[in-house]
């Protein structure tokens, strides 16, 4: 025999004590079972894990093939998807000259694409073997040759 839900369990506490009238208590549980039950954050969450996973996999199957597909096809994918991304992105003007409203689905592909852009970068850079840290272009031998400290 499966047990009651929980909010019947303590609705019946709540009975006991006094606090709740059988009458009230009856018109809860009935309204409990004919209400549907939300699945949007449990599909939600199921959506980001995907997302996460198949992020995952399509790193590992560049990292492990990083020879064959060339730093250059990577760089030029990742910039035609940031262009395309900030083209859907970008708010079309209305005609009475008012900015119109942008979907949300558009402001989170805005933020991928930034990121996106961030990681662009970085691979610019690795690929390119050039940096734009302070430490590669020598300024700080060249501050301790002018500030030494004996």
């Amino acid at each position: 025999m499966p047990s009651p839900p929980p909010s019947t369990l303590y609705l019946a506490d709540l009975q006991s004590r006094g606090l709740l009238p059988p009458t009230q208590t009856t018109r809860i549980i009935a309204s409990e079972r004919t209400q549907p039950f939300s699945l949007h954050y449990e599909l939600r969450a199921l959506l980001y894990l995907g997302i996460t996973l198949l992020a995952g996999g399509l790193d590992v199957l560049v990292y492990q093939h990083i020879n064959t597909i060339g730093h250059g096809i990577i760089i030029a994918l990742i910039a035609a998807l940031m262009a395309a991304c900030f083209t859907y992105a970008a708010p079309l003007p209305s005609p009475g000259g008012v900015a119109s409203k942008t979907s949300v689905g558009a402001d989170y592909l805005l933020l991928a694409t930034c990121c996106w852009w961030c990681w662009w970068c970085w691979r610019v850079t690795y690929s390119t073997n050039t940096s734009f840290s302070a430490t590669a272009t020598g300024w700080p031998r060249r501050c301790r040759r002018w500030f030494s400290c004996r």
